[in-house]
């Protein structure tokens, strides 16, 4: 084939195509970023939806775990209360254990050896168990008797097992009032 045309004409024509091209690639280059900046759209939008969602769950246990703290520290005052108000009606009506014990101590006799005092409560009466060693049975009736006579003790429980021996009577017996 011939070639008629001028080499001026032929640059201009191939300098044109090139750039048709270039201007080409740069116009895919282009739709290539609408599409993906179009694609990422909706991972956008989720992406927002969930952190919206954790930023109102992170409040939400913000605001439960405050509630839950102040119903604990609102539950430990009223038992806090409670306790004080029962150690207060305790120490109004009754004296103090360790006049009890001092009472009981005075009440005892050389022939009379303590081995334990046990204190406790059950509901509104309080019990003291005496555990102990008497010589004879007198001594340990006397000083039963003895005990029975003050005014803090209502009621004396001693049972008849107690002065099944004559000599060296281990003895166990209780005392319960409104102390």
């Amino acid at each position: 084939m011939f070639n008629l045309l001028p080499n001026e004409e032929k640059k201009d024509i191939y300098t044109t195509y090139s750039i048709r091209r270039a201007i080409l690639g740069l116009l895919f280059l282009f739709l290539a970023g609408i599409v993906m900046c179009v694609s990422l759209i909706p991972s956008f939008v989720l992406t927002k939806a969930k952190e919206s969602e954790i930023l109102q769950q992170i409040e939400f246990l913000n605001t439960s775990l405050a509630l839950k703290n102040v119903n604990v520290l609102n539950q430990a005052i009223i038992t806090a209360r409670d306790d004080v108000k029962v150690l207060k009606d305790f120490a109004s009506k009754s004296t103090s254990v360790f006049d009890l014990f001092n009472k009981i101590l005075e009440k005892k006799s050389a022939n009379i050896r303590l081995t334990g005092i046990l204190f406790g409560a059950v509901s509104d009466k309080r019990q003291i168990v005496l555990n102990g060693i008497a010589k004879d049975r007198e001594a340990l009736l006397e000083f039963a008797q003895s005990i029975g006579r003050e005014k803090a003790f209502s009621d004396i429980s001693l049972p008849v097992s107690n002065f099944a021996k004559n000599k060296d009577i281990e003895f166990s017996f209780s005392v319960t009032g409104d102390f």
